[in-house]
């Protein structure tokens, strides 16, 4: 297969998108978390407005979810329909020397699905 550069730039900033992606929603619920327990604390976190902001936060990190176990191009030469890293063991990025970083990203993604 054969893919233009703008096609691998795109890949690219695609990974990188859901990155920050994850990056701002962990800030947002950091500050979310704070706001709640002051509004607690002074009583006045009502259910209506706790019910439309877990709705929110749950919607974005099932986009986060559906972004990490989602189709993977970032090589060309072995696209996928699903992150490697789920997919298969991480002994296949031992000789590259990424096993460690194949690790770190399959206990992202179970925290992440975890968590939801």
């Amino acid at each position: 297969m054969y893919y233009s550069k703008l096609e691998v730039l795109s890949i690219k900033l695609i990974v990188l998108r859901i990155t920050q992606f994850n990056v701002a929603i962990s800030v947002l619920c950091t500050f979310i978390m704070l706001v709640k327990v002051t509004m607690f604390v002074l009583h006045i976190w009502y259910p209506f407005l706790a019910t439309i902001t877990n709705a929110i936060i749950t919607a974005l990190w099932v986009v986060s979810i559906y972004g990490q176990a989602g189709p993977d191009h970032s090589d060309p030469k072995h696209p996928s329909s699903v992150a490697w890293y789920i997919s298969k063991s991480c002994s296949y990025a031992k000789p590259s020397g990424n096993y460690h970083y194949c690790q770190m990203a399959k206990g992202t993604f179970a925290v992440t699905v975890v968590m939801m």
